[in-house]
């Protein structure tokens, strides 16, 4: 039976995480598929856990602030899952929308899963309630901060675009040996935290 999320990530030894590489914009949908595809086949016994991390973030919608979950890792899915059972990987790679596994030491879509650590897992599932930017800190493009609130707190990285109009910069970061550009609101990033 796969198990929804609640505050505790981490499960059974047994189980291991893994990161699915899927296709843009298609994480829920696969997700979906993923699911489906394990309870027909009977193999849901082997996973404990599939995940896309969200975020809330604030938005304006009609001059008023909205909270909208977002996804914060685009094009990743988490999987909870015991690997021992023969036919898990190959129904896994076969999902619609399943691209392939990413191993974190060298961060390339691979077929044979390599699994992740339960720290890299837990920076993922840190959600933040957003709230309004009081600092009034400016930004500029090729500034070097740290994100410090949602899944990507402790990580640092440039920033590569600043939308002053929308509070959001866009940081260039590196997730399982990848540089990955992120959007993040001006209040989850701080220039003064960089430890060099």
């Amino acid at each position: 039976m796969i198990i929804e999320k609640n505050n505790d990530v981490l499960v059974d030894e047994k189980f291991k995480w893994y990161a699915l590489y899927c296709a843009s914009n298609q994480e829920k949908s696969t997700k979906i598929n993923l699911e489906r595809n394990l309870r027909v086949s009977g193999l849901d016994k082997c996973v404990s856990k599939i995940e896309v991390p969200m975020d809330k973030v604030l938005i304006d919608y009609k001059g008023k602030k909205v909270q909208r979950e977002k996804v914060v890792l685009p094009c990743y899915i988490f999987i909870n899952m015991d690997i021992s059972n023969g036919e898990i990987l190959p129904l896994v790679r076969g999902t619609k929308g399943v691209l392939g596994f990413i191993n974190p030491s060298d961060g390339k879509s691979r077929l044979t899963p390599e699994p992740l650590k339960n720290s890299q897992v837990e920076k993922f599932f840190k959600v933040s309630v957003p709230e309004e930017n009081t600092s009034g800190v400016k930004f500029n493009i090729g500034d070097r901060v740290r994100i410090i609130e949602g899944a990507f707190a402790t990580f640092e990285g440039n920033i590569e675009a600043v939308d002053s109009s929308k509070k959001i910069v866009k940081v260039c970061v590196k997730i399982f040996s990848r540089e990955t550009l992120l959007e993040v609101d001006f209040e989850h990033v701080d220039k003064n935290l960089i430890v060099r």
